[in-house]
Formats: structure tokens, C-alpha cells, sequence
């Protein structure tokens, strides 16, 4: 809904730089979705990249001809991204003053 959907949502994506549990491979995967996220609602994912993507996937022909509108999404979707070095006490507090 929050892509394809007719009514434009403003979003906020919340990201902590570092987790609060001392690994990293899970929170950089976390990051990178959070910033591809963030990048689609701001540009998009138009029909001409989607079939270039799953090409280079090696979907058939037939196969981008019949999904590949239905991966179409518009870009210029409000939304914020608010990133910080990890989420402790003071920097929750500050989250709840923005609000």
C-alpha cells in the first residue's frame, strides 16, 4: 500500500547507526534496507529499470511482460530518514520530542 497504493503516505524511516546488541551483520542489513526504502519512495522504480532488473535476473521475456508493470512504483513520496549513532535513553527521548 505504501508504494503502489493511490493515497500518499508521509513516512519516517528511524535508523540507529549501531545496534544496541553489539553485532553488526544484522544492522547493516537493516541500514540497507532502510536506505533502499528511502530511495524508492523518493525516485521510484519505473518500468524501464524494473525490466532491465529482472533481465539481468534472467526472467524470460514472457515472464517481465507479465509482471513487470505490477513492480512499477512512483518515486516522489514524502517521507523523512533520521539516522543516529545508537539508540539509547537520550537519543529515544529526543525521538519522542519530535513528535
Amino acid at each position: 500500500m505504501l508504494h503502489q497504493g493511490t493515497l500518499t503516505q508521509a513516512l519516517d524511516f528511524i535508523a540507529p547507526l549501531r545496534g544496541s546488541w553489539g553485532g553488526t551483520e544484522g544492522q547493516d542489513l537493516a541500514l540497507k534496507n532502510c536506505f533502499a526504502q528511502s530511495q524508492a519512495f523518493a525516485f521510484g522504480y519505473p518500468l524501464p529499470d524494473v525490466e532491465a532488473d529482472m533481465r539481468k535476473a534472467g526472467v524470460s521475456a514472457g515472464e517481465i511482460a507479465r509482471i513487470g508493470t505490477h513492480r512499477v512504483h512512483e518515486g516522489n513520496r514524502p517521507s523523512s530518514l533520521l539516522m543516529y549513532p545508537q539508540t539509547t535513553t537520550r537519543t529515544l527521548g529526543g525521538i519522542l520530542a519530535l513528535v
